[in-house]
This record gives structure tokens, C-alpha cells and sequence, in this order.
């Protein structure tokens, strides 16, 4: 091909040098025929010699030089002109033919990067039909890649997967946005469904019959999978303390129940019999009366400790008094251990159960770790509501203690995970010497708020 070329540009040239060579013949004998009458008549010159006569001479001229000259000079350009046009053509057929041996190669990589790419690739006209596909494509979605031409993509994917999916082409079409990603599910040609990320793009080139679209789709199938298996294990993770504390409740209320229907029952007719026993004594055995009634004693603190053990382990007030009852009671049985406590609890709303449930327990706890632990010599037990959210405050002047240092506690951990699977917050101020604050924040709203515990 490029010897044709260069045959058909010499011939060119042959045939512009032939014109060049007749056009500077017609030139000279126009020249020649032009000067004719210089050279047939005589030219009349005089000169002056010195002493100032003048003498007539005759001569003849041809002036054939200048013409010849000046043509020489006119076919040297239009040569030169020529050899600079040739080789600007020359120079341009050789990059001619360089790019199209670049643009070959470039053509080339890019199918063979289109053909064997480990994920889909599809071009689609703007109406959504598939115009080229790659074998990783229509092996993804288990098609012949001539069954695929043609084929709309809503074909092949679930629409109830990709919600929202033809807003961002539109705005992918008019030009809002230049590209988008999702996952959705896709059916294969055999009915299973895969989960596959699609990349679509809108192609920058718009020439007629050009695709606009390049999709791009990789099957993430067993990572969906796994993801989702993850999410259901954290669920249940999370579930997990709030089951656990549920179970607890649970068996808490069945160990109150034992204590106080049966071990208390028992020791209440224990007493009754020792009491009988003691009435029926003889005046004789004094000291064994005596001996009998320490007994009694004890065995009624017994019975009281009972009564108390299972009141803390589950408060049958709570749920027919309420609260706000509950918490004057506690507050109560601080002040018997000699303790100040300033109590703002009032208007206490109804609460759901599991709410009643949870701020009892971070009441109890707290108010306990006063007890048995800060050396306080008073606590402030609030209790407020404000928009859509109740809050319990308990603090106390005592000694305190390190945050950093208290992570093994598991009274704190069971206050964090009760008010945490109520979607609430516990905060938890602390410092050597310088008392505790506990806060406990539950929201009413909250879902959770209004299922029960266990």
C-alpha cells in the first residue's frame, strides 16, 4: 500500500515537472520574440572625448542574460516549494500510517482487555439494550453472548432489589452525574439469582450509533452471603445481654418466689412451733426458756433477711406500687444506715415495664455501691423528665474511684447492658476522692422501650 502511494505522488510530481519545463519554454521564446527589435536595430550611443566633440557609435545587444537569469531564479522556488511540499506529504503519510498502527495496537489491548477481564462487562444504548457483552458477562449470568445481544438489562436483574435505580439513570442520561454504584440481586438464565456490584458510567464520546453506557458488574454472591451472615451473628450478639438479663430477671423472680412462698413459709411455721414449745415449758426451766427465745430471735432475723433477700431479688411493689414507690423505699432503707439522702422524686410518669425494670436495677446497684463501698456521708437520688426521654441521677460526695480501673466490676457492666438495650445512656462520672455521678438517660420512644423484658 505505501508503495502505491509513493508511485501515484512521483507520477504527480513527474507531471507538475513537465508542466514547470513547458511553461519556461513558452517564457523564453516570449522573451526572445519580446527583445527581437533590440537585437535587429542599432543602438545609437555617443561619447564626449576630451575635446568635447561627440562621436556617434553603433552596436548591436542581446539581452538574452536577465531572462534567463530571472527564470533560473522562478524554477529554483517552484522546485524548492515542490521539495518542501513532498516531504510535508511524505512526513504526513508516515504519521498517517504510524497512527494507524497505534490505534490498531490500542484497538487491539482493549479487546483483548474487554475479552478476558475477570468481571462483566456490557455496552447498552440508552433505552437499556445490550449491545457487546464479555464472555466473564454472560458467563456470570449463565447466557450465550449472541442470546444476550439485544437483550433489555431490566431482564435480568430484580427490580425490587434496586430501588431507585431509574432516578440515577436519569440523572446519569441528562448529565447530573457521570457515574453510579449498587448492589442488586440479578436472575440467571437457569432462575437462580446472584447478588452482583454494578459500576455504570456514562461513556464521554457521542458519536451516531455510539454506545452512551458502560456497565461494569462483579458477582459478589458468597460476600453478600457472608455479610449477611455477619450482620445476623452481631444481631444476635447484640440480643445476646438483653436475653441474658431477661433470663435473669427470670430466674431472680423464681428465686424470690421460692424464698418467699416456701423457705419463708417454712421458717414462719418453724417460729409458730417454737413458740408452742416454749409456752409449754415449765416454770422450772428458766434457763432453757431463755435459751429457746434467742433461738426464736434469731430464727425471726433469719425470716426477716429472707423476706428482704427475695424483695431485692424481685420487687412485688414495682409492679403494683409503681416506680416512684419503689424508690422512696430504697431511698428509705439508705437513711437507716445512717446516711443523708436527698431525694427529688416526684411525678414519676408510667412507664413501660422494661423501663420501670431497668431504672430499678441501676437505682438498686448504685445505691448499694454507696452503701457497701464510697463512705459517703450523703446522696442526691433525682429523678426528671424532659421532652421525650426520663433521666435518673444518683450521686454521692464519697471516695470514688478510678474509671480505668473499675472495667472488671460487673455491677457497672449490668447497668451499661440493661440501659443499652433499652436504647438508652448510662454516663458515669467518677474521681479519687471526689464521689460518683451516675446518669442514667432511656429513651420513650425507643422500640425497645416497649417491648417487655423477658
Amino acid at each position: 500500500m505505501t508503495g502505491t502511494k509513493f508511485g501515484r505522488e512521483m507520477a504527480i510530481l513527474r507531471g507538475i515537472a513537465g508542466l514547470i519545463r513547458t511553461r519556461l519554454k513558452g517564457e523564453i521564446l516570449r522573451s526572445a520574440v519580446h527583445m527581437a527589435p533590440l537585437v535587429q536595430s542599432p543602438a545609437v550611443l555617443s561619447s564626449l572625448p576630451a575635446d568635447g566633440e561627440r562621436l556617434p557609435i553603433y552596436t548591436s545587444m542581446i539581452v538574452f542574460f536577465p531572462v534567463k537569469f530571472f527564470l533560473l531564479i522562478q524554477f529554483v522556488v517552484i522546485v524548492a516549494l515542490l521539495w518542501d511540499w513532498y516531504r510535508r506529504r511524505l512526513l504526513q503519510t508516515r504519521l498517517a500510517q504510524k497512527f494507524a498502527l497505534e490505534k490498531q495496537a490500542i484497538e487491539q489491548r482493549f479487546r483483548e482487555l474487554f475479552e478476558q477481564a475477570p468481571i462483566g462487562i456490557a455496552l447498552e444504548d440508552p433505552e437499556g439494550k445490550l449491545l457487546f457483552v464479555n464472555p466473564a458477562l454472560s458467563s456470570i449470568l449463565g447466557y450465550e453472548r449472541n442470546e444476550m445481544i439485544g437483550m433489555s438489562c431490566s431482564r435480568l436483574s430484580d427490580e425490587a432489589t434496586c430501588a431507585g435505580e431509574q432516578e440515577l439513570l436519569k440523572e446519569l442520561e441528562s448529565g447530573l452525574i457521570g457515574t453510579y454504584h449498587l448492589q442488586k440481586q440479578f436472575i440467571r438464565k437457569d432462575g437462580g439469582r446472584i447478588w452482583g456490584r454494578v459500576s455504570v458510567s456514562r461513556l464521554t464520546f457521542q458519536t451516531p450509533g455510539a454506545p452512551v453506557v458502560l456497565a461494569l458488574l462483579e458477582d459478589v454472591t458468597e460476600r453478600y452471603e457472608a455479610d449477611q451472615k455477619l450482620k445476623e451473628a452481631e444481631s444476635a450478639l447484640h440480643e445476646l445481654p438483653s436475653r441474658l438479663i431477661a433470663a435473669q430477671e427470670e430466674e431472680r423472680q423464681r428465686i424470690a418466689r421460692e424464698l418467699h412462698d416456701d423457705i419463708g413459709q417454712r421458717l414462719s411455721l418453724l417460729m409458730v412451733d417454737l413458740e408452742r414449745l416454749i409456752y409449754n415449758l415449765p416454770s422450772s426451766a428458766g434457763h432453757v426458756s431463755a435459751e429457746f427465745l434467742s433461738l426464736l430471735q434469731g430464727m425471726d432475723e433469719i425470716a426477716t433477711d429472707v423476706h428482704e433477700l427475695s424483695h431485692q431479688l424481685h420487687s412485688s411493689k414495682l409492679q403494683h406500687l409503681g416506680l416512684q414507690s419503689v424508690l422512696k423505699e430504697l431511698c428509705l432503707h439508705l437513711r437507716q444506715r445512717d446516711l443523708r439522702v436527698v431525694e427529688e422524686i416526684r411525678d414519676v410518669p408510667e412507664l413501660p415495664s422494661d423501663a420501670q425494670l431497668c431504672l430499678y436495677r441501676v437505682a438498686q446497684e448504685a445505691l448499694n455501691n454507696v452503701a457497701h463501698h464510697s463512705h459517703a456521708s450523703v446522696v442526691w437520688v433525682q429523678f426528671s423528665r424532659k421532652d421525650s426521654t426520663v433521666r435518673l441521677k444518683i450521686r454521692d460526695n464519697g471516695r470514688g474511684f478510678e474509671p480505668s480501673k473499675a472495667t472488671s466490676g460487673l455491677g457497672l457492666a449490668s447497668m451499661r447492658e440493661r440501659v443499652r438495650a433499652l436504647d438508652g445512656d448510662l454516663m458515669i462520672l467518677a474521681a479519687e476522692n471526689h464521689g460518683v455521678e451516675i446518669v442514667a438517660t432511656i429513651p420513650l420512644q425507643s422500640k425497645v422501650v416497649l417491648r417487655k423484658a423477658g
